[in-house]
């Protein structure tokens, strides 16, 4: 279930009350009890693991007969939660739809249905910058075997008679690598 679906679900009362949570800064979880009044459950700095399940000990303590005893761990990693299902649970949990699969990194908003219940997961407005893929930059453009001479001959050190570095001179490079003057300058500016 889309959890910006849900947002129609929530008094204004409520709503406030999840604002000023969320502008305390610190990560937390919305959920209906089985009474049915919302309830938050601030993921402080002082805590380091939750749990989520039916049994009385557990952190997120849920009376939903689907949930199991222990169902589900989340874990603060640096400054991020993951969630982990890793066979605590007899019915899974779920992650915007999806199963839960090992550990999966919670972001804002995320919807997390364990049983019968769904939990959302609130976090401050911080900007993510997402990692990258591999090799989704591209590399360097392809040269032709012209073009890759013409930047030796341009790299190669050139020295003054005083010793001080010089640049080399079109006529120079041209000479180095076999083309007149103008083909140099082609290339150059191909380059």
């Amino acid at each position: 279930m889309d959890p910006t679906a849900l947002s129609h679900r929530w008094s204004p009362v409520e709503l406030k009350a999840q604002l000023e949570r969320a502008r305390d800064g610190a990560p937390f979880l919305v959920y209906r009890a089985e009474d049915g009044q919302q309830r938050l459950f601030e993921l402080g700095e002082a805590l380091s693991r939750v749990t989520i399940g039916r049994g009385a000990a557990c952190d997120v303590a849920l009376d939903d007969g689907e949930v199991s005893l222990l169902h589900a761990e989340l874990t603060r990693l640096g400054a991020e939660w993951v969630i982990c299902d890793d066979g605590l649970s007899r019915n899974g949990s779920f992650i915007n739809g999806a199963p839960i699969v090992g550990r999966r990194r919670l972001r804002d908003g995320d919807a997390i249905r364990v049983g019968a219940t769904l939990l959302i997961y609130r976090t401050a407005d911080r900007a993510v910058v997402e990692t990258e893929q591999a090799g989704s930059r591209p590399g360097p453009p392809p040269l032709s075997a012209t073009q890759r001479r013409i930047l030796v001959a341009l790299c190669r050190p050139f020295r003054r008679a005083d010793g001080l570095p010089l640049s080399p001179t079109n006529r120079a490079l041209a000479r180095e690598v076999s083309l007149s003057e103008d083909r140099v300058k082609a290339h150059l500016r191909a380059l």
